[in-house]
């Protein structure tokens, strides 16, 4: 069986398309304004944010994105220690939500990384909203 030649020994060829997947915490307090229920009252999480680049890897590199530049947008856009309903990325926000993180989150790293596809916000173990550019 003949072997496949492989872009500088690893990929197929330069138009390979991959994804990368960096997550992120953070620790914040927020409440919802007018829901009725534990969630109205000040508390907080430790938020998870999975940021997702598509992209082929650059051949001087063999990366799509270095994880360090992702650490260091994510550090400067990532509400740590925080209340969220006051912080000011989300002044335009009425409630913040995991929904709405994802989507500000987006629009913010996408600046950065015009490869971006998908944010997770994960407000604890089992559950989290998604934003994909559509």
């Amino acid at each position: 069986m003949e072997r496949m030649k492989t872009w500088k020994g690893i990929w197929k060829s330069e138009d390979e398309m991959m994804t990368l997947t960096y997550i992120a915490k953070f620790d914040a307090a927020h409440f919802l304004p007018d829901y009725v229920g534990p969630c109205g009252n000040l508390h907080g999480h430790t938020w998870r944010v999975e940021v997702e680049i598509a992209g082929s890897p650059n051949p001087e590199t063999g990366m799509i994105v270095d994880f360090k530049e992702i650490k260091t947008v994510l550090e400067a856009i990532l509400p740590d220690h925080t209340l969220l309903n006051t912080h000011p990325l989300l002044a335009e926000i009425k409630f913040p939500t995991a929904e709405s993180l994802s989507l500000i989150f987006f629009y913010e790293i996408k600046k950065s990384f015009p490869g971006l596809r998908r944010v997770t916000v994960w407000e604890s173990d089992h559950a989290s909203a998604s934003y994909v550019e559509s």
